[in-house]
């Protein structure tokens, strides 16, 4: 991190810290983890998920939230809807397949 003092104001302008540290799981999130071993995703997570892909944009933050939650025990890829999730929080995603994975998801056949 590379903090930077500009002018009187003493106006604070921070560097290289990026956004990573908000996607590394809570301490107390890994140790859940490693406490309850989870095999699958709950029908009303995946409903919030499926429905953010629908169009349900209201429910963007609690889909990341559940998405994150998971990630201990499914890993980033588990399932259909964390593939899908992995393309809209990452920071960087493929579009390409972000439309793929939310087509799986909603049901919709593949374009050539």
């Amino acid at each position: 991190m590379i903090v930077v003092i500009v002018g009187i104001s003493a106006a604070i302008i921070v560097i290289g810290c990026g956004a990573s540290w908000r996607k590394r799981p809570s301490p107390v999130a890994i140790q859940q983890a490693a406490a309850e071993p989870i095999t699958e995703m709950t029908q009303k997570d995946v409903a919030v998920i499926r429905e953010f892909a629908k169009g349900e944009t209201y429910l963007r933050q609690e889909a990341i939230d559940i998405h994150r939650r998971y990630i201990p025990h499914l890993g980033v890829r588990g399932t259909a809807e964390m593939r899908f999730m992995a393309e809209i929080d990452s920071q960087s995603p493929d579009l390409g397949l972000r439309s793929q994975y939310r087509r799986e998801l909603i049901g919709e056949p593949a374009w050539n």
